[in-house]
């Protein structure tokens, strides 16, 4: 059995190690240049909107592609931003045939400004729930609040005795108002339809959060005596 390239004769296969590894390659970019969007949060849009974190990763599983019967053993991704230009590199080692192959191929990202969702809702205003906090520190609630959830507040005002938090989710303002309830704080929730989408009626939640009156705890009291 002879390399179907230079004539060298093997014991397997089409080519000789040495022709394999020449005209064979681990794998190979699509596109030698992609476009995304991108947002100044940094923030990348993809089948979504996705966390920055994210993004190079995606990127390259996006725009490479392994050659027919190629297995990588290690692979290694090194990025460097420029301006609107994000240039990633990947060096990667493996096997094509039984052949080891050490390959390093580029590809150029251009970023394209676009905001995101979130970006969006906040510089429109957007809330669908809100946290109305009376005669109770601000503190309270932000100290519950996670910095991953910080940024979907749409927004903050003071008002007399309090503040209203605007929330652009409802099942996070839902869930800090239970957190509240915990610490001792008397919570009422309302509704107010604000209009219909595609024949739904659209609502957006109200928590109240004030503090237990001497009230409310002899009425608990009594309830548990009556248990």
């Amino acid at each position: 059995m002879f390399c179907v390239n230079c004539g060298k004769k093997i014991s397997k296969g089409r080519l000789c190690d040495t022709c394999l590894s020449k005209y064979h390659e681990l794998f190979k970019f699509k596109k030698p240049v992609l476009r995304i969007k991108v947002c100044d949060c940094g923030r990348f849009f993809f089948k979504g909107w996705k966390e920055k974190s994210e993004l190079v990763k995606t990127l390259v599983k996006l725009n490479m592609k392994l050659s027919w019967n190629a297995k990588i053993r290690k692979k290694e991704i090194i990025s460097k931003e420029h301006g609107n230009k994000i240039f990633i590199t990947v060096h990667a080692e493996g096997k094509v045939d039984g052949v080891n192959i050490k390959e390093k191929k580029s590809f150029q990202v251009i970023k394209i400004n676009n905001k995101c969702d979130i970006c969006s809702k906040i510089s429109g205003n957007y809330y669908e729930a809100v946290i109305q906090l009376r005669d109770v520190s601000l503190s309270t609630l932000m100290d519950i609040i996670s910095k991953d959830e910080k940024k979907f507040i749409t927004k903050i005002k003071h008002v007399k005795n309090g503040f209203d938090i605007f929330f652009m989710k409802k099942p996070l303002a839902k869930s800090k108002s239970k957190q509240l309830k915990l610490l001792g704080l008397n919570i009422k929730a309302s509704y107010k339809l604000v209009g219909k989408k595609k024949g739904k009626e659209l609502y957006r939640d109200f928590y109240s959060v004030r503090r237990k009156s001497d009230g409310d705890k002899s009425r608990k009291n009594k309830n548990t005596k009556r248990e």
